[in-house]
């Protein structure tokens, strides 16, 4: 039987509404009109802020008819308050209506520990309880394991308790992440490896390329069984 490979778009949370000044509402609705017209699964539409221009953007979207593609907020799971029911972000995601939540979540200890400023056990809960909660509303949640590949050679015991407690969760996706673009064919195939033993459902890939290997790097995931690129 023929496996259904999932596509998942990143350029409007990217290229868009990171940093990037000038681009028009009119272009962003095209790069949307353009992926749905591609069949892109999942469109990234970024962290509702609350700004003027990104209310602008959803109301926009709220009159668009998508054929092929379903609109996913992104959103970190250390960003998300304690209360998550009060967490302005938070609220923000479920008044846009999307169906599938995209929650991030850190693998790495040293940047736990050092950038994030939180405790590693408190990291997990975090990531717990952010796809619980949007589980809980009946939303389709994907995780990414950001740095997961980075913290294989580091401190892969912490990434797999990651993993683990994103499956608990209820996560309906885990997505693996090569965030530094540095991996390689093996290690992809050993980062999977290691991710089946802890998670049984859908596993996805996302590879950044700053060594130009992204690409070949996703078609290697995806012979090894993945099916979310």
């Amino acid at each position: 039987m023929d496996r259904i490979i999932e596509t998942y778009d990143t350029t409007l949370r990217y290229a868009t509404f990171e940093g990037s000044d000038g681009v028009k509402l009119e272009e962003r609705l095209g790069i949307v009109r353009t992926l749905d017209d591609l069949g892109i699964t999942y469109i990234d539409i970024g962290t509702p802020d609350g700004s003027e221009e990104y209310e602008a953007f959803l109301a926009a979207l709220a009159e668009m008819e998508l054929e092929n593609s379903l609109l996913t907020p992104f959103i970190e799971a250390r960003s998300c308050g304690r209360r998550m029911g009060t967490d302005p972000m938070v609220l923000r995601i479920l008044e846009t209506g999307a169906k599938v939540i995209c929650v991030e979540g850190e693998c790495s200890e040293h940047l736990i520990r050092e950038e994030g400023r939180v405790r590693l056990d408190e990291n997990l809960w975090m990531i717990s309880q952010a796809i619980s909660w949007f589980r809980s509303r009946g939303k389709t949640v994907i995780f990414n394991a950001r740095n997961y590949f980075d913290s294989l050679s580091a401190s892969a015991s912490y990434a797999r308790e990651v993993l683990k407690t994103a499956a608990a969760a209820g996560a309906d996706r885990i997505i693996l992440c090569d965030t530094s673009g540095f991996g390689l064919f093996h290690d992809i195939t050993a980062g999977i490896d290691v991710a089946r033993m802890q998670y049984s459902r859908r596993l996805g890939i996302q590879c950044a390329n700053s060594s130009g290997c992204a690409d070949s790097n996703a078609v290697v995931a995806v012979k090894s069984g993945v099916t979310h690129i």
